[in-house]
């Protein structure tokens, strides 16, 4: 049996406060909310000979990103959060055994199957302070690549 590992990082856009050129406390009026949800566990189907069958055990992660009504942002700053949720998966195919069916005839068993296993649910913070003080800067857009996440 064949098994490849890849890792998958599903990762929803940034919400944020832009008060990177203002002198101003600023306050959140309303809530904002970023939600991301991915399924973990396994999903597989077996074939001998003319028989197919198919297993399925699996769960849904959610991880949410929230900017809180009244949350408060320091002058000539911008936050941004955002949700992210990191999946170990392996994926197999291939033949897994010998199996003896209840005739005397041997048969391979061939198994494809997908097992994802939840690595890391988080919520990523990512804030730049304008030391400058220059009302006319440019605020800093926050990365497109998934977070720097270690297990």
């Amino acid at each position: 049996m064949r098994g490849i590992v890849i890792i998958f990082h599903q990762i929803y856009s940034w919400i944020g406060v832009d008060n990177f050129r203002s002198s101003i406390r600023w306050t959140q009026g309303s809530t904002l909310s970023r939600e991301i949800s991915r399924s973990v566990g396994f999903t597989g189907n077996i074939y001998i000979g003319r028989f197919r069958g198919g297993i399925t055990t699996s769960r849904n992660i959610t991880q949410t990103a929230t900017i809180h009504a009244q949350a408060v942002i320091d002058p000539w700053t911008t936050a941004n959060w955002r949700p992210y949720i990191a999946r170990e998966v392996h994926h197999y195919s291939g033949v897994s055994a010998q199996v003896r069916i209840i005739i005397p005839d041997t048969r391979n068993v061939t198994v494809t199957a997908e097992y994802a296993v939840l690595r890391v649910q988080s919520t990523e913070v990512w804030t730049r302070v304008n030391t400058l003080r220059n009302i006319n800067a440019s605020t800093p857009l926050p990365p497109t690549t998934a977070p720097p996440v270690r297990w």
